[in-house]
């Protein structure tokens, strides 16, 4: 069944990695394996450990859905890929990820009931997808390991960047070029992802004009994230978007006094 991401406690990556810090909300992110194909085995009869078979990942993320299929053998070079990358991580962390992450599924040879064996695959692979969603070292490692094996749009994992980190960072300008794509107006105005961005401008501009004083590639990020939350007023597809009224105070706010800081001290970059 789907699963939510969990937001985790404060922690650090390993060295070399950025830090990040995750607040109290949920990352929306679930993913499942709806769908196995047997491989081909002896005249071509379908047989589920002739090729192991083929596996059809369905991922929601922040209200959009996309899918991929992946063979079994390379879930076989993702989990290669993880336990590599979990090596060089602390002792504590690896121990944790060692015995938080489950093995894969038997690739032995049986014979017997094809579509039993083929399902207890698919639920067990299932499981480690999930098992690895919920490790935020692995879903925020640098070389994006898991988030490329689910094929996962560049909004998508942008817009993850920015619900994790909730700060003006690279990831605003990456957000702010790909979001005019398919799905990238429903991506803005997730309200997850909103109220990221909302968090992310306030603290921005909290410390007035001596935050951005010498910080060019600050200043243009926070107007990257001062367009956007304007772009998130236009209506989508199913027409306006209904936020209660706190948020639209909260966010009437931020944009007073970011644009007051734009228009004195910012150098604009459109």
């Amino acid at each position: 069944s789907s699963k939510l991401l969990p937001r985790f406690p404060p922690y650090v990556q390993h060295e070399g990695s950025q830090a990040m810090t995750i607040l109290a909300e949920e990352m929306p992110i679930a993913v499942t394996i709806p769908k196995a194909k047997a491989g081909k085995g002896f005249l071509r009869l379908p047989h589920a450990d002739i090729g192991r078979g083929t596996f059809v990942i369905e991922v929601v993320a922040f209200g959009l859905t996309s899918q991929v299929k992946r063979p079994y053998k390379e879930f076989e070079k993702l989990h290669v890929d993880i336990s590599q990358f979990i090596r060089g991580l602390p002792s504590e962390v690896r121990l944790r990820l060692n015995s938080a992450v489950p093995p894969l599924p038997s690739a032995t040879w049986v014979w017997g009931d094809t579509s039993k064996t083929l399902d207890e695959r698919r639920r067990k692979l299932e499981d480690f997808l999930q098992k690895l969603l919920l490790q935020p070292e692995v879903v925020h490692d640098d070389e994006r390991r898991l988030l490329r094996f689910l094929s996962l749009s560049t909004v998508v994992v942008e817009g993850m960047s920015l619900v994790a980190m909730r700060s003006c960072g690279p990831w605003l300008e990456r957000l702010w070029e790909t979001s005019t794509e398919g799905g990238g107006l429903a991506l803005l105005q997730h309200p997850v992802v909103e109220a990221a961005l909302v968090h992310a401008i306030g603290d921005a501009v909290q410390g007035g004009a001596s935050t951005f004083s010498g910080d060019a590639e600050l200043c243009h990020n926070l107007v990257r994230g001062i367009q956007m939350l304007e772009r998130t007023f236009a209506a989508g597809a199913g027409g306006a978007v209904v936020r209660p009224e706190p948020m639209l105070r909260r966010r009437v706010e931020v944009l007073v006094v970011a644009l007051r800081e734009s228009a004195t001290q910012l150098p604009l970059r459109m």
